[in-house]
């Protein structure tokens, strides 16, 4: 019985067991219908159709090759290391890492501390420059070797009297007047119509002898006429360009000397400077052309060889000069160059002893005056001498005050009353020589209009003394010949300036300052006014505007030339060859 039962248990176990295990296959069998049937419907749903590749894949797993991968940069490793670096922290980096790391922040913190170092260091060298030069310019020491070889430094008034006569003239290339500098300092302005000024001269200082020639920032490049060999030094703005300029001078290595430093008013700084020396007669007129667009600034230092004599012929010629101009002889001078200082004072001395009344106390000749006043007496009715023969005077600025619009600058009662009596009891001749216009004619505003004096007690000329009112003939006349080439040149400036005036915007300037005025052999057109009333950037604007009306009547430039006063251009008709100078 015991048997049995075990064995009934026995069987009852194996018949649980065997359920069991077909139960699992069941699930295992439904399991792996249901992903067949799953991967099928996807397989519809994304392609449909039928898949001869699928039906050729094996049910049961194979081993699959890895894909070939794309080739290795080394930057995209480090990137992701970066990239890693940023995500985990230096926590993770390795050691080597670090090290660098800490190197490379120590190289760059050294580096820095360098470059701070090197700054401070410049810039107390730049003062102790600067303190250096001030101090010879308030000792006035001049440090020019004389040429006894003993190492001993020239007086100093030896070494101004050379540099005062290195330069006997110089323009710019446009042809405006430039200033020559035998004293320039710190401070001193670096362009006669811009602000910017002078921090430091470096080595082209006075003291070393060094002339400055001072021109207009917007007309560079120079024209030079020497009185003895000299070397001139050009310094030079960054090029922005490729176009030469000076190519037959010499480069100086920037350790050779040291260049001026500039403050204020927008001046570059200097990329390079050229030398050139002239040592002939035949190379006195020296020509510095106008530099290629890019070029921003071109600035001129004259030193003249301190142990050369003179061209050749220049001492005789002034010598001549000085003679013919002595003892008040420059009235017959017809030279045209200015009297020296000496003969100057002596005529000015002998113009004082006259009007002392020859003699006479001032009480005395003042009672005279009143004398002749009380009883009516003019000049035609006196017999008597007058103390001065011959009164000459500007206008404007002179014997009248300047006036911001010239149109509008009428004489005053008192003043024309006060100037008529003087000429009418103290002189024989008394004339007004002026560079406005002379008017005069219809349609024709000039000294004549604005001056409120009684006609014939005055001789006024205008043009710079070109042209003049006849008080005979009551008429204009002419007291230099026009070529009828150039007059008509002029009339065609004008009428072409004119009507630019009548454009939007630039009416304004024919109510400013000298306005617009037609003279005998020259147009004057005004940019701006003792007072500034119009801004630098459209003084410049319109400026620019009146020359590209130049350039299109004269297109080569040889038949017209402009100078700009700063607040003024005056154009005028070029020298023919030949001839006399242009006006």
């Amino acid at each position: 019985k015991e048997k049995k039962e075990k064995k009934e248990k026995k069987e009852k176990k194996d018949d649980e067991d065997k359920e069991k295990k077909d139960k699992k296959e069941k699930t295992e069998d439904d399991d792996k219908d249901k992903k067949i049937e799953k991967k099928e419907k996807k397989r519809l749903e994304v392609g449909g159709g039928f898949s001869l590749w699928d039906s050729t894949v094996s049910d049961v797993a194979t081993t699959n090759f890895a894909a070939p991968k794309a080739p290795q940069d080394k930057r995209h490793k480090e990137q992701e290391k970066e990239k890693q670096m940023a995500k985990d922290g230096p926590v993770k980096m390795v050691a080597a890492d670090i090290i660098n790391e800490t190197l490379r922040k120590k190289a760059d913190e050294k580096k820095a501390a360098k470059a701070a170092e090197e700054k401070v260091q410049a810039e107390v060298n730049k003062k102790q420059k600067r303190a250096n030069e001030q101090q010879a310019e308030t000792n006035e020491s001049c440090q020019i070797m004389d040429k006894s070889g003993l190492g001993n430094f020239m007086d100093k008034s030896e070494v101004m009297a050379i540099m005062k006569d290195t330069v006997a003239e110089a323009s710019t290339a446009s042809g405006s007047r430039c200033q020559i500098s035998t004293r320039t300092v710190i401070g001193d302005k670096v362009f006669i119509d811009k602000n910017g000024t002078f921090a430091s001269l470096g080595d082209f200082s006075t003291a070393r002898g060094f002339v400055f020639i001072r021109g207009n920032r917007a007309e560079p490049g120079y024209k030079l006429t020497l009185s003895r060999p000299s070397t001139l030094y050009v310094i030079l703005s960054q090029m922005k360009g490729d176009d030469p300029y000076l190519g037959s001078w010499d480069i100086l290595d920037e350790t050779e000397m040291t260049t001026p430093d500039f403050e204020a008013g927008g001046v570059p700084d200097v990329a390079e400077v050229r030398r050139k020396v002239f040592k002939t007669l035949e190379s006195r007129q020296v020509s510095i052309p106008k530099p290629p667009p890019g070029l921003d600034m071109v600035l001129l230092f004259v030193v003249p060889d301190f142990h050369a004599d003179k061209f050749e012929g220049e001492e005789e010629e002034d010598g001549e000069e000085e003679h013919e101009l002595s003892a008040g002889a420059y009235l017959k001078n017809k030279s045209g160059r200015v009297p020296s200082w000496e003969a100057f004072s002596e005529a000015v001395n002998a113009v004082l002893r006259a009007a002392a009344g020859h003699g006479e106390s001032a009480g005395a000749l003042a009672g005279a005056f009143k004398e002749r006043a009380a009883q009516k007496i003019t000049r035609e009715d006196s017999k008597e001498p007058r103390p001065f023969k011959n009164l000459i005077t500007d206008r404007d600025g002179t014997v009248n005050n300047y006036c911001d619009r010239y149109s509008s600058s009428v004489q005053s009662a008192y003043n024309a009353a006060w100037l008529s009596h003087f000429a009418r009891h103290c002189t024989e001749n008394a004339v007004f020589v002026t560079a406005a216009p002379l008017g005069g004619r219809p349609s024709a505003e000039g000294l004549m209009e604005l001056c409120v004096a009684p006609r014939g007690e005055f001789t006024y000329t205008g043009s710079k003394g070109r042209e003049y009112f006849d008080l005979i003939t009551q008429r204009v006349l002419e007291a230099a010949d026009l070529p009828q080439e150039q007059r008509e040149l002029v009339d065609e400036l004008h009428r072409r300036i004119l009507a630019l005036c009548s454009k939007p915007g630039n009416m304004k300037f024919l109510g400013i300052g000298s306005g617009l005025q037609k003279k005998f052999g020259e147009v004057t057109m005004a940019r701006n006014d003792p007072a500034c009333s119009v801004s630098e950037p459209e003084s410049r604007r319109f400026m620019a505007a009146v020359r590209r009306v130049k350039e299109e009547l004269d297109p080569d430039g040889t038949m017209l030339d402009l100078h700009d006063t700063g607040t003024d251009m005056e154009l005028f008709p070029r020298a023919v060859a030949g001839a006399s100078q242009s006006f």
